[in-house]
């Protein structure tokens, strides 16, 4: 298996952008994840010419050994919705791939996006809801994907946890259809166990959907620790996801490219970056 160790940009969420991936850079990774929202842009920054040119000076520091994705915005941006919405995410995530292309990008990491709250508070319209955003995004996906493979750029649907999300678990790719995927195992392990699985049986059903429905189609992985149920983006080892069973399936489906490590400890950022890589160095044995 061959994957490239990577650090999301927003890393260091205290500083700025520019410096974030200054300190990112002296950490080492083989891999960066330039995060296009929170905390150090808007989801509308990347609709502005200049964010090209601070992100060219911004990241001409890093070794060019050092492999580059892109997490497209999140906030507010939905591929699932209806109307004018799904139009201004469409944008968003347009411009996101033709940032990712002109920047050597390899990899550009969308959200599903989410069924219509109001529909799916109603107990008779929660299927309905679901339905809708399902159609929606294998709508958007078509139209990304196809400019995607123009540009040269991979576009790759990130499962999200939570009930309005049409893509939570490996098992939902069979209702999209043709898709690259970003393999979150901390978002799904989180519904593994909604679904009423136990720490440590969790992993190991997972490690058994992820080689029945992804086997070709996984092409980034966020990795990071939890608790239960609650989305806490700790350093593998400080949660209680059993990672072997996991990673003994990305093999055996024959996975290559960047796991990034999205870890979320803004007052021990350098620490705990060097923490998971240390700990997911030992956890895939490279």
């Amino acid at each position: 298996m061959k994957v490239k160790l990577g650090l999301p940009s927003n890393l260091f969420a205290n500083l700025s952008l520019e410096e974030s991936i200054e300190r990112i850079a002296e950490l080492r990774p083989e891999a960066l994840e330039i995060v296009l929202d929170k905390p150090h842009l808007t989801p509308t920054d990347v609709l502005k010419p200049a964010l090209k040119h601070r992100l060219k000076d911004a990241v001409s520091i890093l070794n060019p050994e050092v492999e580059k994705s892109f997490h497209a915005p999140f906030q507010g941006v939905n591929l699932s919705a209806w109307g004018k919405r799904r139009l201004q995410s469409l944008k968003v995530l347009r411009e996101s791939l033709h940032l990712a292309a002109e920047l050597d990008g390899r990899v550009v990491v969308t959200h599903p996006g989410w069924a219509s709250k109001i529909l799916h508070f109603l107990p008779f319209t929660r299927s309905l809801a679901l339905n809708q955003a399902l159609r929606l995004l294998k709508a958007s996906l078509k139209v990304l994907r196809a400019e995607a493979e123009n540009l040269g750029v991979k576009l790759a649907l990130e499962n999200v946890h939570g009930s309005l999300s049409p893509f939570k678990l490996p098992g939902d790719v069979g209702k999209i259809g043709e898709t690259q995927v970003t393999l979150d195992f901390g978002h799904a392990y989180i519904e593994a166990r909604r679904l009423g699985f136990k720490a440590g049986e969790a992993e190991r059903w997972l490690a058994g959907e992820v080689e029945n429905h992804l086997k070709g189609k996984v092409t980034h992985v966020h990795l990071h620790d939890s608790q239960g149920l609650r989305d806490s983006h700790l350093p593998p080892g400080e949660g209680e996801i059993d990672f072997k069973p996991l990673v003994e399936a990305l093999k055996r489906i024959d996975f290559e490219g960047q796991v990034i490590l999205e870890v979320w400890k803004p007052d021990t950022p350098a620490s705990s970056a060097i923490k998971a890589l240390n700990e997911a160095r030992r956890i895939l044995e490279i």
